[in-house]
């Protein structure tokens, strides 16, 4: 569950292209989000993979 406005995408391939939905739900149901063409992974975030 995401409860901000940004959310962090670990294990990401260099390179490869990638796409994203949110999907809401509450108990009347799921409302699918659009379909988001967020890029290609190009960096990683700088942080010391070890230590997480």
């Amino acid at each position: 569950m995401i409860y901000n406005n940004i959310q962090r995408i670990g294990a990401l391939i260099k390179g490869a292209d990638y796409c994203v939905r949110v999907d809401a739900f509450n108990e009347n149901g799921i409302t699918e989000g659009t379909i988001t063409h967020i890029g290609y992974a190009v960096t990683n975030t700088g942080l010391d993979n070890n230590k997480y």
